[in-house]
């Protein structure tokens, strides 16, 4: 997943500054997802960076770690997908700039967790400040848009594990078919062999 970052950021990196791009590596994407998390821990999400990379008030990790243009320029060309490509890939899918790496999240889910025999159908609002191409929880509210999204959990345990997302765009899966929000719909389309393996158990 780190990787397909890096190689998009690169590619997004040199289509605006050309050959003055520095080269980015999975190493500084680590690091720089590593910040990410440093200022949700602070509560410093809303703080401008030249607070932040203020050489006197400001955070020392965060200095030891970007000058604060390099931090500006990876966060204006972090790409998840082939931006040349996007458009395309678009028309039949409204997650397209980030359907690979959720895709590649979701299979390591599955790697890593093998569900128990009670599992859980559930729907998630996920807060979302960034701009988003499909349905909003709260379209009013711009900058605090919400993206539907669709957890699988295990129900069996003290505390859920979720193994499964599905994001909700009101478009065709991706079998081709429309999607509704029925549970059969639901959990056919997007965990067809848990789906049918229950299904065919129970002789229906």
């Amino acid at each position: 997943m780190i990787q397909k970052v890096v190689c998009c950021t690169n590619l997004e990196g040199e289509r605006v500054y050309g050959k003055n791009w520095g080269k980015t590596d999975a190493t500084e994407i680590e690091g720089f997802v590593g910040c990410l998390l440093h200022f949700g821990t602070l509560r410093d999400n809303r703080t401008t960076t030249t607070v932040l990379w203020d050489k006197t008030n400001g955070n020392q990790l965060l200095r030891a770690c970007f000058s604060r243009n390099r931090f500006l320029k990876l966060s204006n060309h972090l790409r998840f997908d082939d931006k040349s490509t996007r458009q395309s890939r678009r028309l039949k899918d409204a997650f397209a700039p980030f359907r690979e790496i959720w895709d590649d999240f979701n299979l390591n889910l599955e790697k890593e967790y093998i569900p128990g025999p009670m599992l859980k159908v559930d729907e998630q609002l996920m807060p979302c400040r960034g701009r988003c191409g499909f349905l909003h929880y709260l379209p009013s509210k711009s900058l605090y848009t919400q993206a539907p999204y669709r957890p699988y959990r295990n129900s069996a345990v003290a505390f859920s594990v979720t193994f499964y997302y599905l994001v909700f765009t009101q478009q065709p899966d991706r079998h081709g078919q429309i999607f509704f929000c029925l549970p059969h719909n639901l959990v056919a389309s997007s965990m067809p062999d848990i789906f049918w393996s229950v299904w065919t158990e129970k002789g229906r």
